[in-house]
């Protein structure tokens, strides 16, 4: 396979009734910090309009040294932006509204892509 770009996959299945609690943290906490504090990370966020509906699903490229520890390096971002308390605070408060997430690295495959 020819060189390709790395690009993580992230779908989040949240707990019935939560998706405000999670838009909520999205768009004053997640988004804003990661914005700041980590300008070079680029994502798209898709929502389904048909089926599972109560899922999140981001889209973006990445390096395999991000990838490897992206928990980690979200997580350093999100305490520098807002300190460790409060970060863990509102992570806490998200995961409580998660009911899965799955991530993985992914890479097109040209010869079955049609676009």
């Amino acid at each position: 396979m020819p060189d390709q770009s790395l690009n993580i996959l992230i779908i989040e299945s949240i707990k019935p009734g939560r998706e405000k609690i999670i838009e909520e943290i999205m768009k004053t906490r997640l988004i804003p910090a990661l914005r700041k504090q980590l300008p070079e990370f680029r994502w798209k966020i898709y929502r389904p309009v048909l089926g599972a509906m109560s899922k999140i699903i981001l889209l973006a490229p990445i390096s395999a040294q991000n990838l490897v520890r992206y928990d980690e390096w979200i997580n350093a971002a999100l305490a520098k932006e807002h300190g460790a308390a409060e970060s863990t605070r509102y992570l806490e408060q998200w995961w409580e509204c998660v009911d899965s997430i799955d991530y993985m690295g992914v890479v097109e495959d040209p010869a079955m892509s049609n676009m």
